[in-house]
This record gives C-alpha cells, sequence and structure tokens, in this order.
C-alpha cells in the first residue's frame, strides 16, 4: 500500500492544481465506469456523466455516505477549474474550506480540517491547534492538503471497487487499504461489483 500511494501521490505532485484536479476526476470516472461495465445490471443503465456515476455507485452501494460527499466535492472543484479561467490555485479560501471539509482524510488524520502551515526561520512548519511561537505568519497550503486527500480517496476508492489504477507513466496499481479508511460494510452484498 505505501509504495502503490507513494506513485500515486508523486503522479499528483508532478502536475500544475488545475492538471491535478481535472485528471484525478478522470480517474475517478473510469473507475466507475469500469465498475459500472464489470456489473451486469449496471451496465443495462450505465451513466454518463461523472455526477450520475457517482450517484449510481451509492444507489448500488459501491460507495459510502463519505465518499459520495467527498467525491461530488472533487467534482464541483474540477467543474470550477474547468469553467472559470481565474481559478488557477487549490489555495483559494473558498478552495481551501472544501478541501477541510473531506471526510475520508478524517479516517486517516484525526486533526484533518485543523492542519494549518506557518512560515518559521529555518522554513515551515505543520501544525494543528495554535501557531507555533516561532511562527512568522501562515501558509497557504490547500493544494498539499488536498493532494494528500486525493492519495487517500483514490487508493479507498480502487481497493474497495477491486480495480486497478492507472498512473500517468502506464502503471497498473492496485492498493490494499488499511482498516481505518475502509468503508462501511456492504449492506447484503459482500463486495461491490
Amino acid at each position: 500500500m505505501d509504495q502503490a500511494r507513494a506513485l500515486l501521490a508523486r503522479d499528483l505532485n508532478d502536475k500544475s492544481d488545475r492538471a491535478c484536479v481535472i485528471g484525478v476526476c478522470a480517474s475517478i470516472d473510469r473507475l466507475l465506469s469500469d465498475a459500472c461495465e464489470r456489473n451486469s445490471a449496471a451496465s443495462k443503465r450505465n451513466p454518463r456523466s461523472l455526477a450520475a456515476r457517482i450517484a449510481f455507485a451509492h444507489q448500488q452501494s459501491w460507495i459510502d455516505e463519505d465518499m459520495l460527499a467527498d467525491l461530488n466535492a472533487i467534482r464541483e472543484i474540477r467543474n470550477r477549474f474547468a469553467h472559470e479561467s481565474e481559478m488557477n490555485s487549490l489555495n483559494e479560501v473558498d478552495v481551501e474550506s472544501v478541501v477541510n471539509s473531506l471526510r475520508i482524510p478524517r479516517r486517516l488524520y484525526y486533526d484533518w480540517g485543523e492542519i494549518r502551515a506557518a512560515e518559521v526561520s529555518r522554513g515551515a512548519v505543520l501544525y494543528s491547534g495554535s501557531p507555533p511561537e516561532e511562527a512568522l505568519g501562515d501558509l497557504r497550503i490547500g493544494g498539499l492538503l488536498f493532494r494528500m486527500a486525493l492519495t487517500a480517496i483514490l487508493a479507498l476508492l480502487a481497493s474497495e471497487l477491486h480495480l486497478t489504477l492507472e498512473l500517468d507513466d502506464g502503471t497498473a496499481t492496485s492498493f490494499e487499504v488499511i482498516d481505518q479508511l475502509r468503508l462501511s460494510d456492504w449492506p447484503d452484498k459482500g463486495h461491490p461489483p
């Protein structure tokens, strides 16, 4: 898991904020589309848009409420990057508030939504709670936090759908996730398609 997530993180960090968001949504769309195609009942009604695929995956109990909320939040950020030419950074205040509200990362980081960064004389420090005494000023880190969240969300989605995720270099990567990240029990299905 650590090696696969490291590869995914490297893949995400090599892109601009705009390319990262749009690329991640394309990966989410591919995963959900593949899951629909694998399931014979779903393939009779294969949703066409990302929003419809997310909703369909939730209706089929392939994703839980947290994943539903996070995928829709990511999709909304993607729409802003795609349709607002002045939108260039994940460090904008309104984007940071969406990133801080993501639910899946809370399964890994108990203080998700409270993580901040401060400039110090030797560089920067991440913290939660009160700023360190040596802080010279706050830093905007929405892009960093978004990329941290995406590795967890994409790894979990691919793992729970039992699909591989193809990285930009063509590497197909599968994920095994730790129990604290797992989605809630699959009702009467055991596993998704």
